[in-house]
């Protein structure tokens, strides 16, 4: 009820194809880390999925690494990319939660 007051909208239904939506972009960025660093057109598509969504934690942090990527060591790259992929695993394991 809560997500659904933050988005406005009242239909469930819409709202589960939203959230499954999002796990389905994921897949998408997950694939991409494997074989690459996160990149400003990376952090830009987890902010604007992120945002429509309201996941506020996200989206700020997409926000910070889109503003301070330019200047991280090769450590803070795959730390930082370490961060991302943890928060996503745990936002599609709370929306998996959801559809069951």
């Amino acid at each position: 009820d809560s997500l659904s007051n933050s988005l406005q909208i009242k239909d469930k239904i819409i709202i589960f194809k939203l959230l499954n939506s999002f796990v389905s972009s994921t897949t998408a960025i997950f694939k991409k880390l494997e074989s690459q660093n996160i990149d400003k057109n990376l952090a830009h598509m987890v902010k604007g999925a992120s945002g429509n969504l309201r996941f506020v934690k996200l989206y700020n942090l997409s926000i910070e690494f889109e503003k301070t990527m330019d200047n991280w060591s090769e450590e803070e790259h795959q730390r930082n990319k370490n961060t991302l992929i943890s928060h996503l695993h745990e936002l599609v394991k709370q929306i998996q939660r959801l559809n069951k």
